[in-house]
């Protein structure tokens, strides 16, 4: 039986401090607090729960030394103040904070740290639920070493500091503020990984968030308001993915790309700038898909030096639209660019762009420059009613300035939809039907996987029949939503689930309809206690879409007894049965290893009661995806260049280690650096030159494939 012990400061049957009832409790018990302030530091290297006993802020710990609370332990505190003094400047040994988390799994709900931070470092995990950290004269969150933090609904104000400094570790985080930082709102460096869903940076001094290394931040649904540098600031080798991002009146550039990084852009809303909407420099790259950026002082979008930038269906506007100098050639399809001051495009000298079909506004100026009148990209690549794009001043093919005219698309090519359009968002549109008719254009679009089609069609039509009961008020079918997806690697599985996911969204099932990938390192844990809230937070970030497990089978490997992947499978089977109808859960791999997943829990056996299987492809199929990656990049295949690829594909052996669509989009990578190196040794190069990929430009054999 667990002891469940009283601090207060007066009062018979309680303890005096709370450090004493806590050498007092059992492992396992609870210290409840009365009202009052209490000096002390505390130390909990045993598992207990420590709460307040009235409204949370009630109890006050304080102490002149920091830290407050040290925590290497399975610990739970809510409702408690930990309050240390703002100058400490942390010690040899460790970091300044008011709260340090060096091992366990910790839970702080209902707390208020001030004067100095939070630290979460070693291999522990916290879990920070409604915490407010205010009055910090350093960072208000650190993470460190292999640390996992999940922080909820959390307020961070007058931090003299960064907000929350990831110098390694995960931090996941929702609904979270950032009310006045002196540096960075957020600041990800070494290997770093963060993702971050409807977070708010406001006074933030420096940039709302920061990168470099080899940081991995994602960022969705976010607001940023008037930072004093910029919205999102990345440079090393760091990577960005910003979505549904709101960011307006930044100091500098709302994004800033420099090194090696790369910033991928969805549907993003980037508004006024001391400097320039997007900014592109070192050897970065950019994405845009979608989204607007406007009232830019300079530049909607600059790149330079080797940056490089490519857009699908954004509108860019500024001072000037864009400006290019860059020795890479920009590519801009559909949207719309306009230029305030008249100029939609500036060319620097001997620099090129591609513009695809963008509706532009205002002119194009530069020295010696080319801008290719590509083929229309279709629906994505330009708005309804606009016509092609018109463009004074040079003829339309290539201008050498020198050198013989690279091709256009540099680079590798982006990551594909498996044989088919790249899928988008259903959005909410009006009308459900014509949301899910798109999407099963788009599914339909999909090289191959017939049975696969038909299972999607036939669980849509039951689906409907759903909404319809749903809405004449009578009660559901027994139905399960949850999918097993058999086949080897590079059959189109995460495709597939992306656009399932948004089918449900249009239907009403689902509420975002978002897809979250996740493996076994994602899920499971290094200790006892460190499974459960790693597999929890996963699942909670997926809640209202799709949760994509791949490699499930890994959760239940064979010929080991105890794993920590079972802990990770029972967590699983409770939380898909409390969130019944908040989360859809995919797991995928390998047909021979699936059957034995679902047979390692009863609950996964009634929980996935349907399998899709996806087989390899034929060669003529891959082939068909190499002809979709070309037109997706403005390329074109011969008559005798398919007969040629088909050849390479059938003597291909389908041996473990395959990978299907995957060795396509590797084959046609290959096939465009080929084809630079052909076009690049041939005098006077046509615009043909430029797109058409030739017998000549097909690998000699698999090995060459990649």
């Amino acid at each position: 039986m667990t002891t469940r012990l009283r601090v207060a400061t007066h009062g018979w049957g309680a303890h005096r401090s709370v450090g004493a009832a806590l050498r007092a409790a059992d492992v396992g018990g609870t210290v409840t607090i009365r009202a009052g302030r209490y000096r002390e530091a505390l130390v909990l290297d045993r598992a207990v729960t420590l709460v307040a006993e009235g409204e949370p802020g009630s109890v006050r710990i304080v102490t002149p030394v920091a830290p407050v609370l040290v925590v290497g332990a399975p610990v739970t505190v809510r409702g408690v103040v930990f309050e240390a003094p703002p100058a400490y400047p942390g010690t040899p040994d460790g970091p300044a904070a008011a709260v340090l988390l060096e091992a366990g799994t910790a839970l702080l709900e209902d707390c208020t740290v001030v004067g100095a931070g939070v630290a979460v470092t070693g291999t522990a995990t916290a879990t920070l639920r409604r915490v407010t950290i205010r009055q910090v004269t350093g960072d208000g969150i650190q993470v460190t070493d292999d640390a996992t933090v999940t922080a909820t609904d959390c307020v961070l104000t007058g931090i003299g500091g960064c907000g929350l400094r990831i110098a390694g570790g995960r931090v996941d985080g929702s609904g979270c503020r950032i009310d006045g930082s002196a540096g960075a709102g957020v600041l990800a460096t070494g290997n770093a990984r963060a993702h971050l869903d409807d977070w708010v940076f406001t006074e933030v001094r420096d940039s709302a968030v920061a990168a470099r290394d080899e940081a991995r931040l994602t960022l969705t649904g976010a607001r940023c308001v008037e930072p004093g540098g910029n919205a999102a600031y990345l440079t090393g080798r760091a990577r960005i993915t910003m979505t549904r991002v709101d960011a307006t009146g930044s100091g500098y550039s709302t994004v800033h790309v420099g090194g090696q990084a790369h910033a991928e852009l969805t549907g993003c809303e980037l508004t006024g700038s001391g400097e320039h909407g997007l900014t592109v420099v070192d050897s970065a790259t950019a994405h845009l898909t979608g989204g607007r950026i406007h009232g830019a002082r300079l530049a909607g979008v600059h790149v330079a030096d080797r940056g490089d930038v490519t857009t699908d269906a954004a509108t860019v506007s500024g001072g000037t639209g864009l400006i290019v100098d860059s020795a890479h050639r920009p590519l801009l399809r559909g949207g719309a660019i306009t230029g305030t001051g008249g100029v939609a495009v500036q060319v620097g000298d001997g620099r090129t762009v591609v513009l695809a079909g963008p509706a532009l506004h205002g002119s194009v100026h530069g020295g010696p420059w080319a801008v290719l009148r590509c083929p229309d990209p279709g629906p994505r690549g330009r708005p309804p009613g606009a016509g092609p794009a018109t463009v004074p001043g040079p003829p339309p093919e290539p201008v050498a300035t020198g050198a013989p005219p690279a091709p256009v698309a540099t680079g590798a090519p982006s990551e594909p939809t498996i044989g088919g359009a790249p899928s988008e968002p259903a959005g909410d549109l009006a009308d459900p039907d014509e949301a899910v008719a798109r999407l099963l254009r788009q599914l339909d679009q999909l090289v191959g996987l017939d049975d696969v089609k038909r299972d999607v069609g036939a669980l849509v039509t039951v689906m409907r029949l759903v909404r319809l009961r749903r809405d004449a008020g009578l009660p559901p079918p027994p139905l399960s939503r949850h999918l097993v997806f058999a086949g080897n690697p590079g059959t189109g599985k995460t495709t597939v689930a992306r656009l399932y996911g948004q089918i449900l969204h249009a239907l009403g099932m689902l509420t975002r309809g978002h897809l979250i990938e996740a493996s076994r390192s994602d899920l499971v844990g290094e200790y006892v206690g460190h499974t459960a809230p790693k597999t929890t937070g996963v699942f909670h970030r997926a809640r209202g879409g799709v949760l994509f497990i791949d490699e499930a089978y890994a959760l239940a490997p064979t010929g080991q007894g105890a794993d920590f992947g079972a802990e990770a499978v029972a967590t699983l089977v409770k939380l898909m049965e409390d969130h019944r109808d908040d989360v859809v859960v995919i797991a995928a791999g390998y047909p021979d290893d699936m059957a034995r997943f679902v047979a390692s829990n009863p609950g996964l056996a009634s929980r996935f009661t349907r399998t899709l299987r996806f087989p390899d492809y034929r060669s003529g199929e891959l082939v068909r995806i190499v002809e979709a990656q070309a037109r997706q990049h403005h390329y074109r295949l011969t008559g005798s260049t398919r007969d040629v690829l088909t050849a390479l594909f059938d003597r291909m052996p389908r041996v473990d280690g395959f990978g299907n669509g995957r060795t396509a989009r590797h084959v046609f990578q290959r096939m465009t650096e080929l084809h630079a190196v052909r076009v690049a040794t041939t005098p006077g190069a046509t615009g043909d030159d430029l797109s058409d990929l030739r017998p000549q430009d097909v690998p000699d054999d698999a090995d060459d494939a990649g």
